[in-house]
């Protein structure tokens, strides 16, 4: 199975893409894009997957089509083969980089082995590993004119035109056993590698090693008294797993010599990252931005997402991108709660969460590695459903060094189906980014002919976001829409109207709001 898809255009106009970037231009009235996407199965416990995508120029995608932008795939071109068998799997990629405007890896080609969760001894030892060899270049992305972005373009310290092999094995061993009711597992991650070119491009050589022990200690508790109608509450059960591990790497290469050959973002974030020096940091529009703090990652490079990639522990991964792996001494603690009922008819209820706490934390004994803190990246994840369709929910991710990230979030959805849905949130940012955003939304069928949607972002510091309106006239063989929409970081304003059978299986009304429309004549006669 797969999808193809092309569209082009002759555009004559600007492009408005938000702050500082309000009059873009194209040199060439032709611009679109095309993509193919394809799975098969070969047999023999083959398959085959691959993509050919093309995009006309940097800003496309984020002209016409914002949301596949940010939230769909990439526009890449590979192959990829592989056969995976019980816990192993060997795997050829191939790949090459059509659109220069893009910092991509192109393997030339790549082959991987994994053998994950492999007995040892009698199941004393478990095997974990992942071997790799390859060829692989990678050239920065073409710098853009003047109109298309230039003023706030820069590259990113982990670029460089660099081509070479890279030849690498990561193996974990682990032991674990019971120490009564804990389960405890010590273990010792170990890698070689080998790279044809650093960011200096000059060969260089890595060992990699980790020693550590995690432990998780389950309770729980039960009580099938417990009633109450008001909140539809019959028994309740209380589970908690505590984990806790401790872990110490040393790498004889720093990560910051390495091209990113296993990029940590896709080509959006990537594209953004070159453009947030001169939003946050406080980088010049139009002037060249060094390739050091405090202009791409913040002062001391607090923001650079090698260093959340090591803190949070993408180096522990036998499966983790090579090139993410440094010196780190941590303490990770966990608790995972649920408050479990039943629901349903009378003899017939199941087990539903009905609240859920997750939380977890980082400990730095070396607080060098967390920018002079000992606590760091610390985050919990609420959510209470109240009823069937109805949820509370909160979370936050925290860090505690001056400037750390400080992000909370709490909201309530609520399901109505077929009816309709409402939601309303409230996020603040702290850090490099401040912001306190009321969000709200609701989809509602007003009658078996009409349905509304309305959805707003406010920032309550004194900014309006966006709005948007649409009426929808539900007919027997067509849906019609009348919409009104306002982005105001764009300064904005559009109207739409929207004509769409109804004898589809899935309307793009129905996947937008999440109201059942049947196809026509599903149920007989309107």
């Amino acid at each position: 199975n797969g999808l193809a898809d092309a569209w082009f255009i002759g555009d004559t106009g600007i492009d408005n893409l938000g702050y500082l970037r309000r009059n873009f231009t194209y040199p060439n009235t032709f611009r679109g894009r095309s993509f193919w996407r394809h799975r098969q199965n070969l047999g023999n416990e083959w398959q085959a997957r691959g993509a050919v995508g093309w995009i006309s120029d940097t800003n496309f995608l984020e002209e016409y089509y914002e949301a596949e932008w940010e939230e769909g795939y990439e526009q890449r071109t590979w192959l990829d083969l592989r056969r995976p068998i019980d816990n192993r799997e060997l795997r050829l990629l191939t790949s090459v980089r059509v659109d220069p405007f893009f910092t991509q890896s192109e393997w030339w080609p790549r082959l991987d082995h994994y053998w994950m969760g492999q007995p040892l001894l009698r199941d004393a030892v478990t095997w974990y590993e992942h071997s790799g060899i390859s060829y692989v270049r990678q050239n920065v992305a073409q710098t853009p004119t003047v109109g298309q972005g230039l003023n706030v373009w820069t590259l990113l310290p982990y670029e460089n035109d660099v081509i070479g092999e890279r030849i690498s094995t990561r193996q974990e061993l682990d032991l674990p056993f019971q120490a009564g009711a804990v389960k405890i597992v010590p273990y010792a991650l170990g890698e070689l590698s080998h790279w044809g070119e650093d960011l200096s491009q000059s060969p260089i050589n890595r060992a990699y090693g980790q020693v550590g022990i995690r432990s998780s200690l389950p309770l729980w508790t039960a009580d099938n008294t417990i009633e109450n109608q008001l909140w539809n509450v019959h028994g309740l059960a209380h589970k908690v797993v505590f984990e806790a591990e401790f872990s110490y790497a040393n790498s004889t290469q720093d990560v910051s010599q390495f091209p990113l050959y296993d990029q940590i973002d896709d080509d959006t974030i990537n594209q953004y990252r070159r453009n947030i020096p001169y939003w946050d940091y406080g980088a010049v529009p139009g002037q060249a931005t060094p390739l050091a703090q405090p202009f791409i990652f913040g002062n001391s490079n607090k923001y650079d997402p090698r260093t959340y990639a090591i803190r949070r522990g993408l180096g522990s991964w036998v499966t983790g991108p090579t090139e993410i792996a440094n010196d780190l001494t941590v303490f990770r603690l966990g608790a995972r709660q649920r408050w479990q009922t039943k629901r349903g008819p009378v003899g017939n209820r199941r087990i539903i969460d009905w609240m859920v706490l997750d939380i977890d934390g980082e400990l730095f004994p070396t607080t060098s590695q967390n920018f002079g803190q000992a606590m760091g990246l610390w985050q919990y994840d609420f959510r209470w459903h109240v009823g069937d369709r109805t949820t509370v929910f909160s979370s936050a991710d925290v860090d505690f060094f001056t400037g750390g990230q400080q992000l909370y979030t709490v909201g309530t959805m609520l399901n109505r189906t077929p009816r309709g849905s409402f939601y309303i949130g409230f996020n603040e940012f702290g850090g490099p980014i401040q912001a306190s955003v009321l969000v709200g939304s609701y989809t509602y069928r007003m009658s078996p002919k009409w349905a509304s949607s309305f959805g707003t972002a406010l920032d309550l510091r004194g900014r309006n976001i966006g709005q948007n309106l649409q009426l929808t006239r539900i007919g027997e063989s067509f849906l019609m829409t009348f919409g009104f929409n306002v982005d105001y970081s764009r300064n904005n304003v559009g109207v739409t109207f929207n004509l769409e059978p109804r004898f589809l299986s899935r309307t793009q009304f129905a996947s937008r709001s999440g109201l059942d429309v049947p196809m026509a004549g599903a149920y007989g006669l309107e």
